[in-house]
C-alpha cells in the first residue's frame, strides 16, 4: 500500500493531515518542504514530486506572497498573493497526480494579523467550496511564556480545525526539557491530532538534535501512554549531510524545510544558462525568457528530486 491509498491527489485537507504523517513515520520517510517565490518555482516543485512519485509540502511566506500580487497596497498584497498561490495549486496539483501539503511560513505571535485574515478568508472559502484553502498555517510562539504558548496554540488549532486545516507550531526549546511539552501535546491533541511541532534552537552547533528528538518522543510516549513517535516533528535540512537527515527521520521527523538550497538553485540555473549562451554565437534565440526560466526550474527540480530521495520519500505514493 502506498500513500496514494491514504490521501488523494491535490491539496491535502485536515481530515487526512495526521494520516499522512503517521504513514510517513511508519514507513520511515519525511516530506521535503519548499519555500516558493513565483509560479515557476511552484510548478518546478510539483513537477519534481510527480517525477519522484512523492508527496510534497509547498510553503509560502508573507513577504513572498506579495510577489504573487504585484505592487499594490501593502495590506492587500500578501493576502491576495496567498489566495493566488492557493488557487494556482488547487488548480494544477491533481493534474500532477500528487498530494500537496500547502502551508504558510512561520508567523510570530506578535504579527498574527496575516494569519487572522487568511483564516477569515479561509472560512468563506471552506463554506463555498467544501474544502480548506490551505492545508495548515504555521505560528511561532517560541518567545511566549509557557501559559501563553498553550493559549495561542490552542486558539489557532481550534480555528484551523473548524475549516479542515492543521497547524504547525514552533515552541521554545526550553519546554522540551520538562513535562511542559507533554502538557502542550495533550492539550492540543484534545482539539485535533492535526499538528506539527518544531523548536527554536539557540545554539545550532552544540545541540544533539537526534538524541533530543528521540528523548522527546519517549518522554511523551511514557507520560501519556501513547504509541511510538507521537510527535510530528519538523527539521531544517539545508546544512545537513544525508546520514544526519536519515538519522533525524528515524526520530519521527515528518517535514524537512529547504530554503537556502532552493534559493541557490535560482543562481545556479541562471549561471548555467549564461554558460550555454556563451558557447553559442547566435545570441538572439537565447534571450527568450522561457528558456532561462526553464533552466532555473531544472535546477530546482534537480535539488527537490535529490532531497526526496535523501529523505526516503521517492516512490512512496
Amino acid at each position: 500500500m502506498g500513500l496514494s491509498q491514504v490521501v488523494k491527489a491535490g491539496v491535502v485537507q485536515g481530515n487526512v493531515f495526521q494520516k499522512i504523517f503517521e504513514y510517513s513515520k511508519k514507513n520511515n520517510f519525511a516530506i521535503p518542504c519548499i519555500n516558493v517565490i513565483n509560479a515557476d518555482s511552484i510548478n518546478a516543485v510539483l513537477e519534481a514530486a510527480s517525477n519522484s512519485n512523492s508527496s510534497i509540502i509547498v510553503q509560502i511566506s508573507k513577504e513572498n506572497a506579495k510577489l504573487f500580487a504585484g505592487k499594490i497596497s501593502k495590506n492587500d498584497a500578501s493576502i491576495l498573493g496567498a489566495i493566488n498561490v492557493a488557487n494556482h495549486i488547487h488548480t494544477v496539483a491533481s493534474s500532477y497526480k500528487i498530494p500537496v501539503v500547502l502551508t504558510t511560513e512561520y508567523v510570530s505571535s506578535k504579527n498574527l494579523d496575516w494569519i487572522n485574515e487568511l483564516l477569515e478568508i479561509g472560512m468563506d472559502y471552506y463554506k463555498k467550496n467544501g474544502r480548506a484553502m490551505y492545508s495548515s498555517y504555521a505560528i511561532d510562539v517560541s518567545e511566549e511564556s509557557y501559559a501563553d504558548s498553550i493559549k495561542i496554540a490552542k486558539k489557532y488549532l481550534k480555528k484551523a480545525s473548524k475549516i479542515g486545516m492543521g497547524l504547525e507550531i514552533k515552541l521554545n526549546i526550553k519546554y522540551a526539557y520538562s513535562n511542559e511539552l507533554s502538557n502542550i501535546y495533550e492539550e492540543l491533541k484534545k482539539i485535533s491530532p492535526n499538528f506539527m511541532v518544531s523548536f527554536s534552537f539557540l545554539d545550532e552547533e552544540l545541540l544533539d538534535k537526534k538524541l533530543l528528538f528521540s528523548e522527546l518522543q519517549k518522554m511523551i510516549e511514557k507520560s501519556l501512554r501513547l504509541k511510538s513517535k507521537p510527535l510530528n516533528l519538523v527539521f531544517d535540512g539545508d546544512y545537513c549531510l544525508k546520514k544526519e537527515i536519515r538519522e533525524m527521520i528515524n526520530t519521527g521527523v515528518v517535514k524537512v524545510n529547504l530554503d537556502v538550497s532552493i534559493k541557490n538553485s535560482f543562481c545556479e540555473g541562471l549561471n548555467n544558462y549564461d554558460e550555454i549562451k556563451k558557447e553559442n554565437s547566435s545570441i538572439g534565440k537565447y534571450i527568450e525568457p522561457k528558456k532561462w526560466l526553464r533552466e532555473i526550474q531544472k535546477m530546482i527540480i534537480k535539488k527537490v528530486n535529490s532531497s526526496i530521495k535523501e529523505y526516503n520519500a521517492k516512490n512512496t505514493l
